[in-house]
């Protein structure tokens, strides 16, 4: 994208649509789709999600999909504390559930499973584990679950020594 904005003369250039999935609708096929961490959510029961993801894809265009990976401590952690801080079972979508529907719908598809450690500041911890943790829990430091749950969560990455988020592209 970073050389496509630099290549691209702006008049010539599509528009960047930010908006629910769920809710887009458009007669228009575009060359680039591209889902950074952004369908976690996506139900995938179904055939039809999938063939509406790729609907706006133009023939010979590129969806770029990218999620956390069940072997990420991303997953690992909200799966831990999710039900905890908000009382109900997480529903969240991972890159592996992708790689299955694009499977049984015949689609074709290629993907990189990526490594991405978290460095954290290890003198003082509390800062940056506490935006990691209110990140991959969408948390309000102001629930009444949430400081047991950020304990265990910081005890258990620095008894770990690291964090490491797992994404498949």
């Amino acid at each position: 994208l970073e050389i496509y904005g630099r290549n691209v003369n702006p008049t010539n250039r599509g528009r960047a649509i930010n908006t629910d999935f769920a809710d887009f609708e458009s007669d228009k096929e575009y060359d680039i789709l591209l889902a950074n961490n952004s369908l976690c959510g996506y139900d995938l029961s179904s055939l039809e999600p999938i063939k509406k993801l790729l609907l706006p894809v133009r023939e010979g265009g590129l969806a770029i999909i990218t999620l956390p990976s069940n072997e990420s401590d991303w997953v690992k952690y909200a799966n831990m504390f999710w039900e905890t801080i908000h009382r109900d079972k997480p529903k969240k979508t991972r890159f592996e559930s992708f790689l299955d529907a694009f499977s049984r719908s015949g689609i074709e598809h290629q993907y990189s499973i990526v490594n991405a450690p978290v460095t954290f500041n290890q003198d003082n911890p509390d800062q940056s584990l506490q935006a990691i943790f209110n990140v991959m829990l969408y948390s309000d430091p102001t629930n009444p679950n949430y400081e047991s749950c950020f304990r265990k969560f910081k005890e258990q990455v620095l008894q770990k020594g690291a964090l490491n988020f797992v994404y498949g592209i």
